[in-house]
């Protein structure tokens, strides 16, 4: 009897947001199951305000806490890389009710082996999210 051992890699975008709010801390070699949604277009747009482009492409899913319009699909996997995504941000001149842009080019992806979602800000720029590598079964 033959077993498919296939496995694969999704880029997780996990917000730091959630992650202090509704998450679990993990870290590289963890085993995770987490409700993920595919990353599609205008994902990948406002993605693109904080990562550049080909980053930003290259993000398969990203991680659901509270469900919105489509329904997160549970996925079981593990952690095999974990960057922690940190920006500036500027206030939008004019903008009312006050709201914050991230700072084009400022971005930095630090490479960690554990995330918890209350990393410190570095040099001004804030945590803003994190790309895991998740290894999944196919």
């Amino acid at each position: 009897m033959r077993t498919d051992t296939a496995r694969r890699t999704a880029v997780v975008w996990v917000e730091n947001r959630g992650l202090q709010c509704c998450g679990d801390p993990f870290s590289v070699g963890m085993e995770v199951e987490w409700f993920l949604l595919p990353a599609g277009g205008a994902d990948r747009a406002w993605m693109g305000e904080i990562l550049d482009p080909g980053t930003a492409e290259g993000v398969t899913h990203l991680q659901e806490h509270h469900a919105g319009s489509e329904e997160p699909v549970a996925v079981a996997g593990t952690v095999r890389r974990i960057r922690i995504v940190r920006c500036r941000y500027a206030e939008v001149r004019g903008s009312v009710p006050r709201s914050l842009r991230p700072v084009p080019r400022s971005t930095e992806l630090t490479e960690a082996p554990s995330a918890h979602g209350w990393e410190s800000s570095a040099g001004g720029a804030q945590v803003a999210g994190y790309l895991v590598d998740l290894e999944t079964a196919r």
